[in-house]
């Protein structure tokens, strides 16, 4: 029921709808786990490519993990030593990354040998996707 008040007129009476709000904020959880799981695809599928492509093992690596559970390990070439991402903290976080343990040696350079960055590049390239994926975050659905 509208909670009347006083204006300098008189009592004026207001009602909200919020029925489209109630919605989004039904779905908002729902929403934002979507968003972030369309980025780090996102983000995964601009990475492989700008690997350096010796074995294709870095390449095939590169994979998403999302949730607590653990993740299986992508198929990758050879025998390299094998890591697992960490577990997000949470369901609204994503981890993007190789499998192979060399990959952050790729990555960020070593004193022998330069940088040849690929998820850095990757995550920048995503960012202008990440507006129109988080856009539908705070959408009704309907």
């Amino acid at each position: 029921m509208p909670r009347p008040f006083r204006t300098r007129t008189g009592p004026v009476e207001c009602e909200v709808d919020t029925t489209v709000l109630n919605r989004i904020l039904r779905n908002l959880q729902g929403n934002t786990q979507e968003a972030v799981r369309a980025t780090a695809f996102a983000i995964e599928a601009k990475a492989k490519p700008k690997t350096r492509y010796d074995t294709g093992a870095l390449r095939n690596s590169i994979y998403v993990r999302m949730g607590r559970r653990p993740a299986p390990l992508p198929e990758v070439e050879g025998n390299p030593v094998r890591v697992e991402l960490p577990a997000p903290a949470d369901d609204q976080t994503a981890h993007v990354g190789p499998s192979v343990d060399y990959g952050i040696y790729q990555e960020l350079g070593t004193e022998r040998m330069r940088a040849q960055a690929y998820l850095g590049p990757a995550v920048s390239e995503a960012a202008s996707e990440l507006g129109r994926n988080f856009r539908n975050v705070v959408t009704d659905g309907e």
